[in-house]
């Protein structure tokens, strides 16, 4: 609402990562992962990193992070391969020459240790207190939030009714097992 204090954004305005780069965005909000590539695209760009904002006097911390998995399907006509491979891509080695060439943290807690670069020990930071979701359908979902918020800002609903509305259509895409 262009009329509030708080007012921050439009649809109009590109999208925050590249008005980011472009030095036209005071503070961008992303994953560690896209350092390198911000970094890259402008290498003038003076910026630091830090922890997600928690809230004031939160016991609480919490951040939000993707998390991605392996699995096996039973009619793998190749399971015991297929569990080595999922074995060997979730070792030691692999994690933490992984999160090395990502300039990221890692999964594994024993791969957590004290770092000298100030962005990796964010990032380590971030990754004790990160917390996910199962999304089982990222695009109905994203639609669904995009919705929601629309529905806010426009003033077409109320925060609690939206995210009533919000929490009923993602439980809908959840199979009940």
């Amino acid at each position: 609402n262009v009329t509030k204090t708080s007012y921050t954004w439009n649809r109009s305005l590109l999208d925050s990562k590249n008005l980011f780069i472009a030095g036209k965005l005071g503070i961008y909000f992303g994953p560690a992962s896209e350092m390198t590539e911000i970094r890259s695209k402008n290498p003038n760009l003076n910026f630091d990193v830090a922890t997600f904002p928690q809230l004031k006097n939160s016991s609480f911390r919490a951040t939000h992070a993707d998390i991605y998995g392996f699995a096996v399907l039973k009619s793998s006509k190749q399971i015991q391969t297929s569990v080595e491979a999922a074995m060997l891509m979730t070792s030691q080695g692999s994690i933490s020459s992984w999160t090395t060439i990502n300039a990221s943290a890692p999964v594994r807690k024993d791969l957590l240790t004290p770092k000298s670069d100030p962005n990796l020990a964010v990032f380590q930071d971030s990754a004790i207190i990160a917390r996910s979701w199962l999304d089982p359908d990222k695009v109905v979902s994203n639609q669904s939030f995009s919705e929601m918020i629309g529905a806010i800002v426009s003033g077409r609903e109320e925060v609690e009714s939206a995210r009533s509305k919000l929490s009923n259509q993602i439980r809908a895409l959840v199979p009940r097992l």
